[in-house]
């Protein structure tokens, strides 16, 4: 995701309000692994963090700034919790995404704790792709090719006129079909 260690294109698409809320928040998971791999320093991100906190993001209710909490707990929030209160003072995080209290949990388990949760949860970066996606679905090899001819189970539904109360009745009676064949 990073070429040659350039963060610019990642930190460009976190800060930009137009980008998918949930695009933005998987940038800021890199920025984790990033950490979690040592391709990243932790002060760096915490550096970064901090400046979406104070300044890179809109002060609006959004679903990044609940994710960029819960990344800073990844870190250990320890540096960010000026930040992190100030942006639950200001309504900014989503409670039922996360909460002060876990941000107060975070800092509970220690560094140390919270730094080694986060080198072995990590997804990591990946090596190689094809091991990776080998068993989406798209991707088997015995597969039988789908078929564009309809079948008993995806027949297309013929929605039928409705027959009113006052129309003539279609069994062909003459009659209305309330007193005819609607009973």
């Amino acid at each position: 995701m990073t070429h040659h260690n350039d963060l610019g294109p990642i930190k460009r698409m976190i800060e930009d309000a137009t980008v998918n809320e949930y695009v933005r928040s998987a940038g800021l998971k890199t920025l984790l692994v990033l950490v979690a791999e040592e391709k990243l320093s932790r002060e760096h991100a915490v550096d970064y963090f901090r400046s979406l906190f104070q300044c890179k993001l809109k002060h609006e209710t959004e679903f990044v700034w609940g994710s960029l909490v819960s990344v800073s707990c990844d870190l250990y929030p320890e540096e960010l919790l000026l930040d992190i209160q100030k942006a639950y003072d200001d309504n900014l995080v989503d409670l039922s995404w996360i909460r002060m209290e876990d941000v107060r949990r975070a800092l509970a388990k220690g560094k140390e704790k919270v730094l080694q949760k986060l080198r072995q949860h990590q997804g990591g970066l990946i090596k190689d792709t094809v091991a990776e996606m080998r068993w989406w679905a798209c991707f088997e090899q015995d597969t039988p090719p789908v078929s564009n001819q309809p079948t008993a189970t995806n027949q297309p539904i013929v929605k039928e006129k409705k027959i009113g109360r006052n129309d003539p009745c279609p069994c062909g009676s003459g009659k209305k079909y309330k007193k005819c064949c609607l009973h």
